[in-house]
């Protein structure tokens, strides 16, 4: 992942969810300021991280960047 504390959600790439994690497709986002156009994320999901519930919204694997995803500030 990378640590991105000026992105507000964290974000992981679809194929990079955990296979038994159901994606909320109810709770999507309109990200803008990273591409010419605006990007709606899939859904939400909850990933456990050291015992601690944390929120990840799903972008597409063709999404412009190198890593698996972002942990934005909402992470730290």
């Amino acid at each position: 992942f990378m640590l991105d504390t000026g992105s507000g959600p964290n974000l992981i790439k679809e194929s990079r969810t955990p296979k038994n994690h159901i994606i909320d497709s109810n709770h999507i986002l309109k990200l803008s300021g990273i591409n010419e156009y605006p990007v709606y994320t899939i859904g939400e999901i909850v990933i456990i991280i050291l015992g601690i519930p944390v929120n990840f919204h799903v972008i597409s694997d063709y999404f412009s960047i190198q890593s698996c995803g972002i942990l934005g500030n909402d992470f730290f």
